[in-house]
């Protein structure tokens, strides 16, 4: 079996998203980067439901068209001038979306809206572009979301509330303690390590304090 079926089988299944750090790492990363036209990619694999586009720099939204039939895409490393509201309008097949160190000068606040299926999503260390809280309202149904390193100036813990459905969040503990904070008022669960605990309950006191629980 191919490395490309041995990805769907980990990571497709009409029942279950399989979504960890070590999968996530070892699988996506792991396909052949596709070169050149995507159009000429698409019509060599028709069927295709994985696609690697990370390290381009070339693409368009128009591009896109091309993987609306892409359920797993790993656009890792990607450094396009924006991300714009219509770049994703042809992947609302997509469940699990790798966009880790890409850095976009902008995300618009309605790039992620096309993203129907979005389950996973991978932002870590996308500290480069423009990303507000706006954008998180279209993740609602999302359940793994990985964004450590994100740009904290722009992202603060209002986000945390649109994502009803979350059941992994991943975040810096150094940098994102008052998203942390949020979550565990939400009943997020965090594996917290010790030596970080005092300073996060310390922000979940000031949000009590402050009125937003």
């Amino acid at each position: 079996m191919g490395i490309i079926q041995n990805i769907i089988k980990l990571f497709s299944s009409e029942n279950s998203i399989y979504y960890n750090d070590i999968t996530f790492n070892k699988y996506l990363n792991y396909g052949p980067i596709i070169e050149g036209s995507l159009a000429k990619w698409k019509n060599r694999n028709p069927r295709a439901i994985f696609a690697n586009i990370s390290n381009r720099t070339d693409l368009t939204d128009d591009d896109f068209i091309h993987l609306k039939d892409v359920r797993i895409l790993n656009m890792s490393n990607c450094n396009q001038t924006m991300i714009t509201d219509n770049a994703f309008k042809f992947l609302g097949n997509v469940h699990t979306l790798n966009m880790s160190n890409c850095n976009q000068k902008t995300i618009t606040d309605n790039a992620f809206k096309h993203l129907y299926s979005i389950q996973n999503l991978d932002i870590t260390n996308c500290n480069q572009p423009t990303i507000t809280n706006i954008a998180f309202q279209y993740l609602s149904n999302i359940k793994n979301l990985y964004m450590r390193g994100c740009n904290k100036k722009t992202i603060d813990n209002k986000c945390i509330s649109y994502l009803t459905n979350i059941e992994t969040l991943k975040l810096s503990f150094r940098t994102q303690r008052k998203l942390i904070a949020e979550a565990e008022l939400m009943g997020i669960m965090i594996d917290i390590p010790h030596k970080y605990k005092n300073d996060i309950d310390k922000e979940i006191i000031k949000l009590v304090i402050n009125g937003i629980q």
